[in-house]
């Protein structure tokens, strides 16, 4: 059971971004420390229950992006995109503001605890307008997805199908005048659709947490970060991964996925070599491995 507190809408510290919206609630149940600051630089990112590797990487790298620049990631505490959001926000060292389809202490959020839990540590915030063990129904998602939409200057979808109930946040962004981004998929997933049919009606589109900061006149990181094992390092300062054979690994899939023997032609390493290194890199939880190729 979580400590939970409520929050009125006269109250000093409740979101302005929220009290501009004609269905503002009127109150909100709420876990962590609210200040002042803490939805002054809030991008909302969301997407499909149906996620594909796709989907989770190009969050992970947005999401890291965006927590490297000082962005706040604000989503919907679902499985998929929104868990991969919170998840890789928490891993980072970031802020992430979980805005749930039900009360606080409902089974949706006992389930998933630890998350809830290293939100809260990370200086992150648990918030619903539900008391808190009302259970979630439909309804309770579609209220939901009308605070996730006003709370961040803008809204990313990083993978939707054409039912997906982020294209619903993203309607209630359009009539918030919020900024939509989307992010290209494949033409050929069904789970890129509803980010295709965004674009089509508009939204820019973006590829990085860098180009939604620069759409949203945020300024950006300006130091190369490498993550890893939920800490966020300075790859200068880390004489092993800058000047060894795993920083030019790292650096050469960063770019693009890569087999063993595409490293071994680009690097002029036997295979031996790279393969040796790169393992000690997947142990490491440095780089990731599918289907015979290498990513970050």
């Amino acid at each position: 059971m979580f400590d939970v507190n409520r929050l009125e809408v006269s109250d000093i510290l409740f979101p302005q971004s929220l009290k501009a919206i004609s269905d503002c609630p009127q109150f909100l149940y709420y876990c962590g420390d609210i200040t002042e600051e803490s939805f002054e630089k809030c991008v909302a990112v969301v997407g499909t229950r149906r996620m594909t590797m796709y989907g989770r990487r190009v969050t992970q790298k947005i999401v890291q992006e965006l927590v490297c620049s000082g962005i706040t990631v604000v989503s919907g505490f679902m499985y998929g995109i929104d868990m991969t959001a919170h998840e890789t926000a928490v891993n980072c060292e970031g802020k992430t503001i979980a805005i749930l389809p039900c009360g606080i202490n409902d089974s949706l959020v006992e389930n998933n605890a630890d998350l809830a839990e290293r939100i809260l540590r990370k200086g992150g915030l648990l918030i619903s307008e539900f008391e808190p063990d009302f259970p979630a129904k439909i309804w309770t998602f579609h209220k939901r997805n009308r605070i996730i939409a006003a709370l961040g200057s803008g809204v990313v979808i990083t993978e939707a199908t054409l039912d997906s109930g982020s294209l619903i946040t993203a309607n209630f962004a359009k009539k918030y005048n919020k900024c939509i981004l989307s992010v290209p998929g494949s033409v050929f997933s069904e789970c890129s659709m509803g980010c295709l049919q965004l674009l089509r009606d508009g939204a820019r589109a973006v590829g990085s947490g860098y180009d939604i900061c620069k759409e949203l006149g945020f300024e950006t990181a300006k130091d190369m970060y490498v993550f890893k094992d939920s800490v966020r390092l300075k790859a200068e300062d880390h004489l092993w991964i800058k000047d060894s054979i795993e920083y030019r690994i790292y650096q050469l899939i960063n770019d693009s996925d890569k087999s063993i023997s595409e490293l071994s032609e680009d690097l002029d390493l036997s295979v031996e070599v790279v393969s040796s290194k790169v393992t000690l890199m997947l142990l490491a939880g440095t780089i990731c491995e599918e289907n015979g190729k290498f990513y970050v």
